[in-house]
């Protein structure tokens, strides 16, 4: 094969789905003609192709576009998800940190973020690779919330749908075909930027800090995980001892639906995830000289503080002197309702979370 006429530079921080989007339309064709004849033996929309292109498809990649291999692999989001994940990166299933897309025969079911000022200001409008990522929920740039969205049809982001014979940019809905840079971006919640910035700087400087301890970068993101399912549980428990407690100190976990909460982290909406990173900002931000006191005058135990299966690292382990110990006793269900329905939050999750499998619309 001779390589292909129009050379299409990936620009700085671009994604690689957003770049073969791109490199398909300067070509003239569709994004699934342009990986049909590349990889004429695989449905490459299949997958998740910004964790990194499989290294036996690399090669004739290479060949055809004229595109520097390091390029590609530094593009690859299994970089940053390599640094701050202790679990393994699993070829399928969602990765921790790293937001969703739920491909179903070609179609997503979202995971894709965008700022509509920065397609606006793009000279040719392209993905961020910081876009992708859970803990973003702003424009750094703009200071707006980012979208997930189109906001006429509501359809999540999919751009290797787009028909050349319709746009000429991807910056189009591949659903109702409106220009997303014409969608109005929504005002942002000030501690979830702050956080997101947080998470950017330790992950260059790969250590974090909680309290003022200094703190291993994968292990601030452990528990920063942790502290998130914390403030579920409290969204959903808001009369516990937590519940007091965080609505004391002005964590605002009140603004935040518990039917919103019925997916894990990667899967959620930005809306909600920029809720929870900004309550777990406020929690984050309380002085260490005032954390323990505050565990001890509200009688916190260890069993509601951190998970069972979580091992604090070190430089927490000052919080277990402030946590008091509660022996749990579980009484054995022998008189089990059958035929009780279910609460309407509990019918609302399963709900979503079958709109999320596609099965309903």
């Amino acid at each position: 094969m001779n390589k292909w006429p129009i050379r299409v530079p990936m620009q700085i921080q671009e994604t690689i789905s957003s770049w073969l989007v791109r490199l398909a339309i300067g070509q003239g064709c569709d994004p699934l003609t342009l990986t049909g004849t590349i990889w004429a033996d695989w449905r490459a929309w299949t997958f998740d192709l910004d964790r990194g292109i499989p290294k036996e498809r690399i090669d004739i990649l290479l060949e055809l576009s004229d595109i520097r291999k390091s390029a590609l692999k530094q593009s690859a989001l299994a970089c940053e998800i390599s640094i701050i994940s202790s679990l393994p990166l699993l070829k399928h299933g969602i990765w921790p940190w790293l937001l969703g897309i739920g491909i179903r025969n070609r179609r997503y079911r979202g995971g894709l973020q965008y700022c509509p000022l920065c397609f606006s200001s793009d000279t040719q409008p392209y993905f961020r690779r910081q876009w992708r990522f859970a803990w973003a929920t702003n424009c750094e740039k703009h200071n707006v919330l980012l979208l997930d969205r189109c906001m006429q049809c509501a359809s999540p982001v999919e751009p290797h749908r787009l028909s050349v014979l319709h746009v000429k940019q991807l910056s189009f809905c591949a659903t109702c075909g409106i220009d997303l840079r014409k969608c109005v971006p929504q005002p942002n919640l000030s501690g979830a930027l702050r956080f997101q910035e947080c998470a950017r700087n330790f992950i260059n400087l790969k250590q974090g800090e909680i309290w003022g301890r200094s703190i291993d970068i994968r292990e601030w993101f452990d528990a920063c995980r942790q502290f998130i399912n914390m403030i579920r549980r409290v969204v959903c428990q808001p009369e516990s001892k937590l519940g007091r407690m965080f609505t004391d100190i002005g964590v605002p976990f009140h603004k935040i639906e518990p039917e919103q909460l019925n997916l894990r982290l990667e899967l959620l909406s930005v809306g909600c995830r920029e809720q929870l990173f900004d309550c777990l900002n406020t929690l984050m931000s309380i002085h260490i000289n005032d954390i323990s006191n505050i565990l001890k005058y509200y009688s916190i135990t260890k069993n509601s503080f951190w998970s069972n299966n979580y091992e604090n690292p070190s430089p927490l382990h000052f919080l277990n002197s402030a946590l008091s110990i509660q022996n749990r006793r579980y009484k054995s269900r022998t008189n089990r309702t059958y035929g009780v329905p279910k609460s309407k939050i509990a019918v609302l999750k399963a709900w979503t979370r079958l709109k999320r499998r596609g099965i309903v619309d």
